[in-house]
């Protein structure tokens, strides 16, 4: 079995869906504490129900319950620590299932970058119902009208 990468979007509160299908491949169940250790080479989390041998992993001393839902609290603690500080709610974080190592890793994948719904451009100047427009796009829907 070859490594598989999803990715997910951290909750506003921490959280991240660990998806039933890696769980079930590890074996991990809900309420099961798993142990999280940091690599500094890639900056990424290492999730694992055993403890890591992996001499370039840095131990948090911290455990993670699997709750009901699949889902697991990085606590602002730990991503603190690890300079995740400023991780959004909806930024990116890609989760890579090893299986012959037994274990998940939690690599920030994407910042977010607000954007304009229409032409893509960072320059967000108005918010039309929730939906960021930039100033020429604007224009353009205020000549329409």
């Amino acid at each position: 079995m070859s490594e598989t990468t999803i990715k997910r979007k951290l909750s506003d509160t921490g959280c991240i869906l660990l998806p039933a299908r890696l769980r079930g491949t590890l074996g991990w169940a809900a309420h099961q504490t798993i142990t999280a250790t940091y690599n500094p080479k890639n900056n990424s989390v290492v999730l694992s129900n055993e403890e890591q041998e992996d001499s370039s992993s840095i131990p948090f001393g911290i455990s993670l319950t699997i709750d009901e839902l699949g889902c697991i609290a990085l606590p602002k603690k730990l991503r603190n620590k690890i300079g995740w500080l400023f991780v959004e709610p909806k930024d990116t974080i890609a989760l890579t299932l090893c299986p012959w190592e037994r274990t998940i890793t939690l690599t920030l994948f994407e910042k977010y970058e607000e954007k304009c719904v229409f032409c893509k451009k960072p320059e967000i100047i108005t918010s039309i119902n929730d939906i960021g427009v930039c100033k020429s796009c604007a224009e353009r829907i205020a000549k329409a009208c």
